[in-house]
């Protein structure tokens, strides 16, 4: 969107939703909300305990990046690089 390549009829802002900022341990490995920042999951026993490499993951990004920054974010973000 911010190179015009998108745009959307409608934009809905899941920022105040509740619930959809918690990591929640299962059988099958984690469920993680999509306003869990990085700096959640770097923190997050079970993501440290279990799942180590996504817990560094945000190693990548500025301490500032990780207080605002999500997972769903990332993964739904253009590359940059070719």
């Amino acid at each position: 969107m911010k190179q015009d390549l998108l745009r959307p009829r409608r934009l809905i802002n899941l920022r105040h939703i509740a619930g959809l900022d918690r990591i929640e341990p299962s059988a099958a490995g984690l469920r993680i909300g999509p306003n869990v920042t990085l700096a959640q999951l770097a923190a997050s026993e079970p993501v440290r305990t279990r799942h180590q490499a996504l817990a560094d993951a945000g190693d990548a990004a500025s301490a500032q990046i990780r207080q605002i920054a999500t997972l769903a974010g990332d993964l739904l973000q253009r590359r940059r690089c070719w």
